[in-house]
């Protein structure tokens, strides 16, 4: 079975959850991040050069909550954070956010959403932005660039970088480099460093027969938690244990899952009040 385990920089708190992990359920979780386009139109909507879009299915509500995914994705794989959110606050309108990873530099991306997000009727003052692993570092720069979003909340996002294993093959995974101009601009701006008490940061760590692991396969402990950066008082840490060799980029995309996040979860409630 797998156990999970959300704590705090503190210590361990909450429930211990019990969660089956058959060869299927495994699969169907990897695939749903879509890294193999399923189609041909998928696969050219994911390769091609294309502008940020917004979407809601929502009617107006006294909040808004955009979904930001993360890099080598199409939105499909944030529905079902989607659908919890929709849930868990039936007060907020949910946008859809999608963008080029691939072929366009992450702030570029961020003037893009932003500037969908006005032209839709989004209120940056009622928006809380919500971004799982480059979707993160997005959100941030939108705010950075003057989206003044009420919160933001990062989901296994590369705040440093990612992990020194992962490759580097594009423009918009370039941009993330922990030596690129774009990430180390971010890190050092005056307007991000002064909204960061708004911003909650949740990494993922695992446990497997391998061994102990401060990364979530793709994004480093130090890197989502973003270590060092001035400003930063929300956090959060859930850690996964898996019985035999977790597969692929698994534990990073338990960052997608509602029930692995639940402090993250919470302070978006906390900033609704």
């Amino acid at each position: 079975m797998q156990a999970d385990k959300c704590g705090t920089e503190l210590g361990t708190t909450g429930d211990t959850v019990s969660v089956p992990l058959p060869f299927s359920s495994l699969m169907q979780e990897i695939f749903a991040y879509n890294p193999i386009p399923t189609s041909y139109r998928e696969a050219v909507d994911l390769m091609r050069v294309r502008q940020a879009s917004v979407r809601t299915i929502d009617e107006p509500g006294e909040w808004e909550i955009a979904l930001l995914h993360g890099w080598h994705s199409l939105y499909a794989p944030m529905m079902r954070l989607e659908e919890n959110l929709r849930e868990r606050f039936p007060n907020a309108r949910l946008w859809r956010v999608s963008y080029d990873s691939h072929w366009k530099v992450f702030p570029r991306s961020a003037r893009e959403a932003s500037a969908r997000l006005r032209a839709a009727g989004a209120k940056p003052q009622r928006t809380i932005l919500v971004g799982y692993s480059m979707g993160g570092v997005v959100a941030r720069s939108m705010v950075a660039q003057g989206f003044d979003a009420h919160a933001v909340v990062c989901l296994c996002s590369p705040h440093l970088g990612p992990a020194l294993h992962i490759p580097f093959g594009d423009v918009g995974s370039l941009s993330l480099a922990y030596s690129a101009p774009y990430l180390r601009r971010l890190n050092s701006d005056p307007h991000d460093i002064a909204r960061r008490e708004d911003y909650f940061f949740q990494s993922i760590t695992f446990r497997d027969s391998t061994g102990e692991s401060r990364h979530d396969r793709i994004v480093s402990y130090r890197s989502a938690s973003g270590r060092g950066l001035e400003g930063i008082v929300h956090r959060a840490n859930t850690h996964i244990v898996f019985e035999g060799v977790a597969p692929g980029p698994l534990p990073h995309l338990q960052g997608m899952t509602p029930e692995k996040v639940p402090q993250a979860l919470d302070f978006i409630e906390e900033r609704m009040r």
